[in-house]
């Protein structure tokens, strides 16, 4: 017997729908299990021939498959917490994208996690809410920045997707008990 196998898309919008935690990599199911091995058989019998009962079967199979998946996920992980593996995505996503707009659903979407998962397991791995993690992260890479370089303070504040200079002044205080100008005149010699 060979296997089934959904569309990426099929399979965000039941994930979505279904809420659920963890979605699989990869989009096909061998048929390990007994209940797996009847529907597909179901829908080998029934053809296509009435694409109403084939529908359903599939929609039962994909149901069936992510949550076993989310069942297996919850067992092998550290409960409440990203494993190394989403951990290191979503570091690489926020790298990646630390000068834009960045978006919990997107960057959630990396990790292979709904934003209503992604942003308390985050929270839990890491200390702090993904806004606080992506605005300290940016408030670093200013330092570097403002300690090496000659960039104004409106580009610096623009290359790391502030919204305008006054909110980098704002954020980089926050963190720093000092503003960015302040920082770049003790940190140069």
């Amino acid at each position: 017997m060979g296997f089934v196998t959904f569309s990426t898309e099929y399979i965000g919008q039941m994930a979505d729908e279904m809420e659920v935690a963890y979605v699989p990599d990869y989009a096909s199911d061998r048929h390990t299990d007994p209940l797996t091995r009847e529907l597909v058989l179901a829908l080998i019998r029934n053809g296509s021939s009435d694409r109403l009962y084939s529908d359903a079967l599939a929609n039962s199979l994909l149901v069936h498959h992510l949550t076993s998946a989310n069942k297996r996920w919850t067992q092998g992980s550290s409960i409440g917490k990203l494993n190394r593996k989403q951990l290191q995505r979503a570091m690489d996503y926020l790298q990646e994208h630390l000068g834009q707009e960045l978006d919990l659903q997107s960057w959630a979407k990396e990790v292979g996690l709904s934003p209503y998962h992604f942003a308390p397991l985050f929270r839990r791995t890491t200390g702090l809410a993904p806004h606080q993690f992506a605005l300290r992260h940016r408030v670093e890479r200013a330092k570097s920045i403002l300690a090496t370089g000659d960039t104004s303070l409106s580009g610096v504040a623009y290359d790391l997707g502030f919204s305008s200079q006054s909110h980098f002044n704002r954020v980089f205080r926050q963190y720093r008990q000092m503003t960015p100008g302040e920082w770049r005149n003790a940190t140069s010699f």
